[in-house]
């Protein structure tokens, strides 16, 4: 029984690493992303 809850608590402690981690690429990506439409806005105000 032990080892049941102790082996949970590890795969929950990863899960929570898991999560941390694809929200931080969700972050970055999304700032990523509004780099990218301003810098096309640039270039059309330039090209306009």
């Amino acid at each position: 029984m032990r080892q049941r809850i102790e082996a949970a608590g590890r795969a929950v402690r990863e899960a929570r690493r898991e999560y941390r981690q694809a929200e931080q690429a969700h972050v970055q990506a999304g700032r990523t992303a509004e780099k990218a439409a301003r810098r096309a806005e640039e270039l059309d105000r330039s090209e306009g």
